[in-house]
């Protein structure tokens, strides 16, 4: 029953990360589709697309999180003789958070050049954020899916 779980949570995770790294590429396109103007009169397709994206990247590492239990109650004498599966368990969660954090920086960046009131230099627009972020959003789908497997081989273990 556990591997069904783990199936359907990888599943999951996989297609909402996906879909979030479609929604930060397409909405790099739409930035860079046509005249630009900056800055923009009003937010345009890429500033909801981006906000798309960076709720759903957040969403999936809160979904991992929570349903990733290795790593939650270690305390320091559990490091020194941990099992391969807890540390790949423990590394791939804090990696996870440090890929969610940069993916929703380069897409706050990105989303800021089609936002009004943005006080970002139009010099910005030039660099491909939103690609960037939805690139990290298909690498952090990855990474959660690597820590709910190595997290419930530990759990299999203890």
């Amino acid at each position: 029953m556990w591997n069904l779980k783990l199936l359907l949570l990888c599943l999951s995770v996989m297609i909402t990360d996906i879909v979030a790294g479609v929604l930060g590429i397409e909405a790099d396109k739409a930035l860079q589709k046509g005249t630009h103007v900056c800055p923009p009169k009003k937010a345009g397709p890429a500033y909801k697309l981006g906000i798309a994206s960076a709720v759903l990247v957040g969403l999936t590492l809160a979904i991992s999180d929570s349903l990733s239990k290795s790593t939650k109650s270690r305390t320091l004498s559990d490091s020194t003789r941990s099992s391969p599966a807890r540390t790949v368990a423990t590394a791939t969660f804090w990696l996870s958070w440090v890929v969610c954090i940069l993916a929703m920086m380069f897409l706050g960046v990105g989303v800021s050049n089609d936002y009004p009131v943005s006080h970002i230099p139009c010099s910005f627009s030039k660099f491909p954020f939103l690609t960037v972020g939805g690139v990290l959003c298909f690498l952090d789908g990855v990474i959660c899916v690597i820590n709910q497997v190595s997290s419930a081989s530990a759990n299999a273990e203890a």
